[in-house]
């Protein structure tokens, strides 16, 4: 249950917070190894003021900095199998992902072809083009061995992206959220083992509840978090049977916000759960939405040697 937890936190980061910690370098010491002309580590210059990169070109942020392109493999040359054989169900999971960042996906993508996977243990997307009807919109994304999202981020071709100009009143908005949410399962913690009917509908007062009691990004972080769970609610039961719901709802309680970074034209928020490992959450200023998520591999169970394993 507790590797559960680590890994469905980030998906909370898709809807309500999606992401930041007190500790920026539990976040960047494992982001890059320190020598020449490699991702190096990056330095906090304050927790007042966000996080400037020198070069982010040289910079991998979590899980990528554990991802080797180089040394990759075409998803049907890992399984064996084609394409026919394996993966529709595949491409329905992730465009049902995708679609609280970016809209209805077409279901025509094929997101299978694309896929590539990295030590046996990471099953990824980058840059991946989506349909003409997303405006140039690109998917990125990082599956671990169970399909659980470790990354998941879009981006419009013409989309402005821009960061917040005061990254603490980003903090405060993301705790006004955090704060929120924990108030509306205290109020009827029945909510953990209630049926899915009866949840669906807290879900919907929890929405209707933020309109009245918050504004500006904390209302919208709620939001999305609502939508990401009545949407994460009817994907789960037939991807991915093992997850608990109630660790879902429970995880805000786990988190806390620490840094903002500008990264990339947008603002990534950095979050911390008690063992001190960093979640991301991305966003842009300019559309007034989080556009993806990411975590620290090792929260998945990452191991720098993994045996390969085609069935999973």
């Amino acid at each position: 249950m507790k590797r559960v937890r680590g890994v469905l936190l980030p998906l909370l980061l898709c809807g309500l917070i999606l992401a930041a910690g007190v500790c920026a370098p539990a976040l960047f010491g494992a982001a890059a190894p320190d020598y020449k002309d490699a991702p190096s580590a990056v330095d906090i210059a304050g927790a007042e003021s966000p996080l400037y990169l020198e070069s982010e070109a040289d910079v991998r942020l979590p899980p990528w900095d554990v991802i080797d392109a180089h040394a990759s493999l075409p998803l049907s040359a890992y399984t064996g199998l084609t394409e026919m054989e394996t993966h529709p169900a595949l491409n329905q999971y992730i465009g049902a992902l995708a679609a609280p960042f970016c809209g209805a996906v077409a279901e025509d993508q094929n997101f299978a072809d694309a896929m590539r996977v990295s030590a046996g243990q990471f099953f990824y997307l980058r840059d991946y083009p989506l349909s003409e009807e997303q405006d140039g919109r690109t998917l990125s994304l990082v599956l671990d061995a169970l399909g659980r999202p470790l990354y998941l981020h879009t981006r419009g071709a013409a989309e402005q992206a821009e960061p917040v100009k005061t990254p603490k009143a980003l903090l405060q908005q993301v705790q006004a959220a955090l704060a929120f949410w924990q108030a509306q399962v205290e109020a009827w913690p029945e909510v953990y083992s209630a049926e899915p009917e009866a949840r669906r509908q807290w879900l919907h007062s929890v929405g209707i509840a933020a309109e009245t009691a918050l504004s500006g990004i904390a209302r919208i972080l709620v939001d999305q978090f609502v939508d990401f769970l009545l949407l994460y609610d009817r994907i789960a039961a037939e991807y991915l049977p093992e997850t608990s719901f109630a660790e879902l709802i429970a995880a805000p309680f786990y988190l806390e916000p620490g840094y903002v970074i500008d990264y990339d034209g947008e603002s990534v928020i950095v979050l911390t759960d008690p063992e001190n490992r960093p979640y991301t959450l991305y966003y842009n200023a300019a559309a007034q939405a989080v556009t993806g998520f990411g975590l620290d591999a090792r929260i998945a169970g990452y191991t720098e040697i993994a045996e390969r394993n085609p069935a999973s």
